[in-house]
């Protein structure tokens, strides 16, 4: 009877107490449902970066690197233009070779900008990145606050390595076009060399040309680099969620 009367006594202090328990779990639980969201979506944002990095980075590099078909095909003739300044080779032979070498740098040219769509879908994928790097997390996630440094370092590192490829592709671009109006020409000069001589020793071309070739090492470099920050950033980042590919 005693105990009967206690809780008809406190009944009310009783509901309102659950109801205090019940709220409070309901809060924490919507809270660590968010935070596991976040991470979730941030994970998912990293991912179709990382991809659409990729897909740039192969498509860019592909029109520039050893082993390319057309640009061996392309090196082994402007090599041939280039000892046929020393040697009695025939203006028409030299015509012939100027202009295959400008349509495979064409082809070249052309091929390196058919990666504008995935430029493009890089550019968004970093967008979607950062917006998911600076997203909060309570401190019911283990390792909150490091967790939430190094998203956004992921992020910034992202950057740096998208703006580089793009420093890379539009390096290219130059050097493409430079080589156009090296062979042009010689073609316009009928397979005679004067006209690419004159144009070859101006300072501002020569200073251009020997620049090219070590600005794209360089880019290549700081790319390759930054892409492996990047991944050492997301492999802390997995270590500190606790989470396994």
């Amino acid at each position: 009877m005693m105990l009967m009367e206690v809780v008809k006594k406190y009944k009310g202090l009783l509901v309102l107490a659950l109801v205090v328990i019940v709220g409070a779990f309901s809060f924490f639980y919507r809270m660590y449902h968010n935070d596991v969201k976040e991470l979730t979506d941030f994970l998912a944002s990293y991912k179709k970066f990382d991809k659409a990095i990729s897909d740039f980075s192969k498509a860019v590099f592909a029109s520039d690197r050893e082993g390319a078909p057309a640009l061996d095909q392309f090196d082994k003739i402007y090599g041939q233009i280039a000892a046929s300044m020393q040697d009695t080779r025939p203006n028409g032979d030299r015509l012939a070779l100027a202009k295959k070498a400008i349509s495979l740098n064409n082809y070249l040219l052309d091929d390196l900008n058919k990666t504008a769509d995935l430029e493009r879908k890089a550019g968004d994928a970093l967008i979607y990145l950062n917006t998911k790097a600076a997203a909060r997390l309570s401190s019911l996630i283990k390792n909150d606050a490091e967790l939430m440094s190094k998203a956004l370092e992921i992020a910034d590192l992202s950057g740096k390595e998208l703006d580089n490829l793009r420093a890379y592709k539009r390096a290219i671009g130059d050097k493409r076009d430079i080589t156009n109006k090296l062979l042009q020409n010689i073609i316009d000069d009928n397979g005679g060399l004067n006209r690419f001589i004159k144009l070859f020793s101006q300072k501002d071309n020569q200073s251009k040309i020997q620049s090219q070739n070590a600005d794209l090492d360089r880019l290549a470099k700081e790319f390759g680099n930054l892409t492996n920050n990047r991944t050492t950033a997301y492999a802390r980042f997995q270590e500190l969620a606790g989470i396994k590919d």
